[in-house]
């Protein structure tokens, strides 16, 4: 969908004739979906790419409860030179997944963590560069180009420079920074912005990982980003998960009501 998220009707077209018809609300192309039970949960998370370098991988289990609120912002690439967006999912408006969108020109989408949640650097060099966004804050804009806008602002890709014939070189939804002509590359979307880059490839985004069974890694979608969530809501332990209680029992992770007082 470009530098802006799929609108409402496409959300619907999209999941026509599957279990999430009418499941799924589309809130400025990020997309809202309600927990239908509680159980434990793969979830699985791309950040968007192109063929110089792919968005980031970052996969984990959660359990989730009946009720929890998920917003999935889903990365898409950007335009020429344009930074490509990165993948956001938060948890009752709490960051939980993220992965990193690749550079416009081949800085892979990044399998590392921590930092501020910051966008990234614009180059002010040639026709100049922008950042991509971070989780809070936007990618910083150049003379000629915007940076990102933050997960938190909504996600919208950077407008590319028209700097001279070259194109839009726009930076894909999720956060992608604009980029200047075909050789200054904008920044990738991430937990931290990458930075756009005059004359070569820029910096992918970063990432965010939560849960267990871990399985991340840079680079890897050379496309759109997508998510996929699979329940194992059949593997819930419930019982009583009071430390402090007489039959606690180590092994639930959903409280039942039975504790008793020691």
């Amino acid at each position: 969908t470009g530098r802006y998220g799929p609108s409402q009707s496409q959300v619907n077209s999209a999941y026509s004739g599957t279990s999430l018809a009418g499941n799924v609300i589309s809130n400025s192309g990020i997309q809202e979906w309600v927990v239908p039970a509680t159980g434990t949960y793969t979830i699985e998370c791309y950040g968007a790419g192109n063929g110089l370098a792919g968005g980031a991988q970052i996969i984990g289990d959660i359990l989730l409860t009946s009720g929890d609120i998920l917003d999935i912002l889903v990365g898409q690439q950007g335009n020429g030179s344009g930074g490509n967006g990165g993948t956001f999912i938060s948890l009752n408006g709490s960051p939980l997944f993220v992965a990193g969108g690749s550079s416009g020109l081949g800085g892979p989408g990044l399998a590392t963590f921590g930092g501020t949640g910051h966008g990234g650097a614009a180059d002010f060099q040639g026709c100049e560069t922008s950042g991509g966004g971070g989780w809070y804050t936007n990618g910083e804009n150049s003379s000629n180009s915007f940076g990102g806008l933050s997960y938190l602002n909504g996600g919208v890709g950077g407008q590319g420079s028209y700097c001279g014939s070259y194109g839009s070189n726009d930076g894909g939804f999720g956060s992608g920074g604009g980029g200047g002509h075909p050789v200054n590359a904008g920044g990738g979307g991430g937990y931290n912005g990458g930075n756009g880059q005059w004359t070569g490839a820029g910096i992918g985004g970063t990432s965010n990982r939560s849960g267990t069974n871990q399985n991340n890694s840079s680079g890897v979608n050379s496309w759109d980003g997508y998510v996929i969530i699979s329940g194992n809501i059949n593997q819930i332990t419930y019982g009583c998960i009071d430390t402090s209680a007489f039959n606690y029992d180590p092994l639930a992770c959903v409280d039942d009501g039975s504790c008793i007082a020691k």
